[in-house]
């Protein structure tokens, strides 16, 4: 099963990804993956931090300050060699060794990564179960998962009763496998 959640900025996508693992981890899930946050400085967001959830190993998918070797999106530049030394890694290590596969998030700052692309893709089309986050603008990538899949349209209003039905189905169907 995949699970894509969507929604607009802020409306706590990756905040309902944490909380959800926090919460499978008291029931024995195995899980691997990455999440992303928002860097801020003095309220402004400067960047965005990757974290690897296996080995909580962090560092930076894109930043407005510092100086990588990468290509620019908008105002940020992208930092290709922690996007796939942490994110690609804990998703291709995720395929093969976890009972859940966590991608936050399947978005134009990841597409940057051709090896990012290839392991999504990889996964989409595998039998693996899958929780990710995926950008409004790539709804499209939800028509290449094999098999079962859910497209969830999370706000604001709907994140709790999102939350609890989406833990429930996570344990229902990872309990099986």
């Amino acid at each position: 099963m995949k699970w894509l959640i969507t929604g607009e900025p802020g409306s706590g996508k990756t905040t309902l990804i944490l909380n959800l693992i926090e919460k499978l981890k008291t029931e024995g899930i195995k899980y691997d993956g990455f999440v992303t946050q928002e860097i801020r400085k003095n309220n402004t967001r400067i960047g965005f931090s990757i974290l690897d959830l296996k080995y909580n190993e962090k560092g930076i998918l894109a930043s407005k300050e510092q100086i990588f070797q990468g290509p620019k999106f908008g105002a940020y530049i992208i930092n290709l060699k922690d996007l796939e030394e942490i994110g690609v890694k804990a998703l291709e290590r995720a395929l093969n060794e976890s009972d859940l596969i966590v991608c936050d998030e399947i978005g134009a700052m990841e597409f940057m990564s051709i090896n990012f692309k290839i392991t999504i893709e990889k996964i989409l089309r595998s039998e693996k179960h899958l929780l990710a986050t995926l950008h409004r603008k790539y709804l499209n990538y939800a028509n290449m998962v094999i098999g079962e899949k859910k497209l969830i349209f999370l706000t604001r209003e709907n994140w709790n009763r999102i939350f609890n039905e989406l833990y429930n189905e996570l344990i229902k169907v990872l309990k099986k496998s």
